[in-house]
């Protein structure tokens, strides 16, 4: 049995500690993507393709590139988080934790395939507007499901981010760049969709019991 003074007293952070974790990781790795995308020589000019392996086959060791490209991610997820710790209590980074951040990961592929698609002169193509479809649909959905108007189950739900990571992997490209177009964007993109709805969930269950002095049973 679970009353509201034992959950208060409980985990009722983590969901939102994770959240705020993988928002900064899926953020930090997307945005350093783009940096190698406009700003090759910002990495010392190591950086001269985006299609290299994550390994060097040829030489059973981390490319260069890959090194580059993870730590830097890494480096960027882990000052975004930084910030999040300090202001942890605002207004704004509540409003970004809970409204914004599921938002921003369903949306994050979108704009790495326009920025690359831009970049390369490329055009929209069936797949782009396979997703374009897609993506107000999943938007709607999280909208509703923030809102609390419509509830998914923990399988329903982590099958609807799988879909979409999926097919914005399949839209995206390719399994061997180290950039958030490879399989890493999916897999960051998929964790962080999950982590916000649980935030999200977690949250609505603590205005419950704050609503209510009835002891919730499991």
């Amino acid at each position: 049995m679970i009353t509201r003074e034992l959950y208060e007293r409980g985990p009722r952070h983590l969901p939102r500690f994770f959240n705020a974790i993988l928002f900064s990781v899926n953020v930090g790795f997307a945005s350093i993507s783009l940096l190698f995308l406009f700003f090759p020589r910002l990495f010392s000019g190591l950086i001269t393709d985006f299609s290299n392996k994550l390994f060097d086959l040829s030489r059973g060791q981390f490319a260069t590139e890959a090194i580059i490209y993870w730590t830097a991610a890494l480096l960027s997820a882990s000052v975004l988080w930084t910030i999040h710790a300090l202001l942890w209590r605002t207004t704004a980074i509540s409003f970004l934790l809970h409204s914004a951040a599921g938002f921003i990961a369903l949306c994050t592929p979108m704009a790495v395939w326009l920025c690359v698609s831009t970049e390369n002169g490329g055009h929209m193509g069936t797949r782009f507007l396979v997703g374009a479809i897609e993506l107000p649909m999943a938007l709607a959905f999280a909208f509703l499901f923030q809102n609390g108007k419509i509830h998914f189950g923990p399988l329903i739900g982590t099958t609807l981010l799988a879909a979409h990571s999926l097919l914005w992997f399949w839209i995206l490209g390719t399994m061997w760049v180290t950039t958030y177009e490879g399989p890493t964007g999916a897999v960051l993109g998929f964790m962080a969709g999950v982590a916000w709805g649980a935030h999200v969930e977690a949250d609505a269950f603590l205005r419950y019991l704050r609503g209510t002095d009835l002891p919730i049973c499991f």
